[in-house]
């Protein structure tokens, strides 16, 4: 049987290192996908909303991490921020970000 080296994606490890230096998970799911599970630290504003919480996204100061369950909140998200000159980045999925967190706090 012939091994196969799994590469960690560049863009994980972008995302990543955002984490590290204090950048903010958004979930943009319903509020009550959120309330059934949620990653710890985590903000939860629905996509409809952002424009109206904008000035409290703003006042963060800080690199945003948005995601939703399959990724599809989370791209109109990512747009919605872009336009309004936040630095924001699209992880698409829950598990994707779940997956990061969990495989870069392993021990080596």
């Amino acid at each position: 049987m012939r091994a196969l080296t799994i590469e960690v994606k560049d863009s994980d490890l972008i995302l990543k290192n955002l984490l590290d230096n204090g950048a903010l998970l958004l979930d943009v799911r319903t509020n009550h996908e959120f309330a059934g599970f949620h990653l710890p630290k985590a903000y939860n504003i629905r996509p409809e909303e952002l424009s109206r919480q904008i000035n409290r996204i703003k006042n963060w100061k800080k690199p945003i991490i948005v995601y939703s369950t399959y990724g599809l909140r989370s791209r109109l998200a990512h747009h919605i921020l872009e336009g309004y000159g936040i630095e924001v980045y699209d992880a698409n999925s829950q598990l994707r970000v779940m997956s990061l967190l969990q495989e870069f706090n392993q021990p080596k």
